[in-house]
């Protein structure tokens, strides 16, 4: 008995080396050096290693994936990606609950190639799923909340929805301002974000306002000539000329 159930590890054992060996081998083949070289080969060996590595549980699975895919991704392979992440989604929600904070990274990625697709109304629709579920969970002012929420304001502002971008973006504002800091790197892209979609509205008066003071504080933090800052002074200006 002792010895056949020796046998039986030892199989299992090899066997499992040598799935670890071949998700190694799919993994290099799904990750070429250059991104032109990503092509149907480098997806279908990209399939196949996310099937073996499932079979080693789902815990570390949305980290490796995203690492995994990443070169598919800066090829430019959105519908791929968007069946890709949308499958894993549907996985997670049923196995972990659509709470679960790797479900709510997978769905909030589902949005970003969504996006990418140009379907900005269902890019919407996702992230404020994922929005009003970190709300909840996170709180209004957890960094992952407000990002998720900034990322709406986005593709509200790519639908037109200008008026709700900006109230989202006032709202994620004042937060990061309270949090970071009015010189923050982030509190100023929001900032910014919030000018632009002002801007868009027709809103120059106001739009100016939130540009001018970006404008002054990256005078101060970044210099008069660095790049962030002339691009601010650019938009800037493009609303003083609307005014006139």
């Amino acid at each position: 008995r002792a010895v056949a159930d020796a046998i039986v590890q030892l199989h299992k054992e090899r066997q499992q080396e040598w799935q670890e060996s071949l998700l190694r081998h799919f993994v290099k083949r799904s990750n070429p050096e250059k991104i032109t070289n990503v092509d149907n080969a480098t997806l279908v060996a990209f399939t196949e290693a996310t099937r073996l590595r499932l079979k080693q549980g789902l815990n570390g699975y949305v980290d490796w994936f995203s690492e995994t895919i990443d070169q598919i991704e800066k090829a430019g392979k959105y519908y791929f990606l968007e069946n890709e992440w949308s499958k894993i989604f549907n996985l997670l929600k049923k196995e972990l609950g659509e709470e679960h904070p790797d479900t709510l990274t997978t769905r909030n990625n589902l949005a970003v190639q969504l996006g990418n697709l140009g379907k900005y109304e269902e890019a919407a629709n996702e992230y404020r799923a994922v929005y009003e579920i970190r709300r909840k969970v996170l709180g209004e002012e957890h960094p992952d909340t407000l990002t998720t929420r900034a990322n709406l304001a986005g593709q509200l502002g790519r639908l037109g929805n200008y008026e709700e971008a900006a109230k989202e973006l006032r709202a994620v504002y004042e937060i990061v301002r309270k949090e970071l800091g009015e010189e923050h790197p982030h509190t100023l892209a929001t900032q910014n974000n919030l000018a632009i979609q002002l801007g868009r509205l027709g809103n120059y008066e106001e739009a100016a306002k939130e540009f001018r003071a970006v404008y002054e504080i990256e005078c101060k933090v970044l210099g008069e000539e660095h790049p962030s800052t002339l691009t601010t002074r650019n938009n800037l200006e493009f609303v003083l000329q609307k005014m006139k």
